[in-house]
């Protein structure tokens, strides 16, 4: 419990080799307080994208209803359905499968909510220990558009093509986040 308790609060502290070679030693589960343990793969719900203008583009409710599952195609090498550590380490010539830290399992549109809601599953121990204890809150989606409308002087993004989730600190969209 100590090990686990000391890993958590330095994390972001410790480089990635060191971060690997630490958690290893965690052995599948770590314990937070108690006996509440935290099991792998940690699974949790978001809020991924919602109607508006983000980026200087416009994204209207039926574009994202349209591309609700473009998240688990695939293209050549990607397979967008992946979750990232960020959105920087993803997809570049210096990113690395460490960067992947899970996968989307579900996606839909919430009309209620005026969402893109994902489920996803995280596989690595410092990722899911944070999203658990609220150090993470903000997740951002990778978007292509197909093709770009210009109106009335606005953007607006058509033919959408979800890539990825991410973890971020600013979402683009100020109300993309996990939900607990």
């Amino acid at each position: 419990m100590k090990l686990a308790n000391e890993l958590i609060h330095l994390s972001d502290r410790v480089d990635k080799h060191l971060q690997v070679i630490a958690l290893s030693a965690v052995r599948g589960t770590i314990t937070l307080s108690g006996d509440e343990e935290l099991k792998l793969p940690y699974i949790f719900k978001c809020e991924a994208l919602h109607p508006g203008i983000y980026k200087g583009f416009t994204f209207e409710e039926i574009e994202i209803m349209k591309a609700k599952n473009t998240i688990f195609e695939t293209h050549g090498n990607y397979h967008n359905f992946e979750i990232n550590k960020d959105h920087n380490n993803s997809r570049n010539e210096g990113s690395s499968v460490d960067d992947i830290v899970g996968k989307v399992t579900e996606a839909d549109y919430d009309t209620s909510k005026r969402a893109y809601m994902l489920t996803g599953e995280v596989y690595d121990k410092a990722i899911a220990s944070k999203i658990h204890n609220g150090l993470i809150k903000y997740v951002s989606l990778r978007i292509s558009p197909g093709m770009i409308d210009f109106a009335n002087g606005q953007k607006f993004a058509r033919n959408l093509k979800f890539e990825e989730l991410s973890f971020v600190r600013a979402p683009g969209d100020p109300n993309a986040k996990i939900l607990r």
